[in-house]
């Protein structure tokens, strides 16, 4: 016959401890998880960003003169030095842009008006390193010219 020494009752308190202190960890983990980027990112709704006609009849110029303005306060402001732009109503709005703020912007100097000649890898290793290196791994998976595919 075998016995086995009772159980400590320090253990049941450890536990209750530990697990106790786990959810009070977990709940603060939660609360701070709200609290992300609150408190170092300014406040930005689209109230913030609303571009108002201050005199009726306001001709589209006007307006992407006053938004042009409103873009170099950020760049001024927060040292940005680019644009994500999301349709705001409809896709159009892709068009209005192209059609009437970048123009604005490059007659203001914040847009460029032709791109490098190059591709990315030029632009950022230099001229002639247009492709991969024949050492680099993954040129050989590169397919050859006039050869046929697999």
């Amino acid at each position: 016959m075998t016995t086995t020494a009772p159980v400590p009752v320090t253990t049941t308190r450890t536990d209750s401890i530990r697990y106790g202190g786990l959810i009070v960890l977990m709940l603060m983990g939660f609360a701070a998880y709200f609290q992300l980027g609150q408190d170092e990112d300014p406040p930005f709704t689209f109230r913030v960003m609303l571009v108002q006609a201050y005199w009726p009849g306001a001709t589209a110029e006007q307006i992407a003169d006053q938004v042009t303005d409103k873009i170099e306060q950020w760049f001024e402001d927060t040292d940005v030095d680019g644009l994500n732009v999301a349709f705001a109503i409809s896709p159009g709005d892709f068009e209005d842009i192209a059609d009437m703020l970048v123009p604005e912007l490059v007659k203001r100097g914040r847009y460029k008006r032709e791109y490098a000649k190059g591709t990315l890898r030029e632009k950022l290793f230099g001229a002639g390193r247009a492709k991969l290196d024949d050492a680099h791994p993954a040129s050989r998976y590169r397919v050859k010219r006039g050869a046929a595919a697999e």
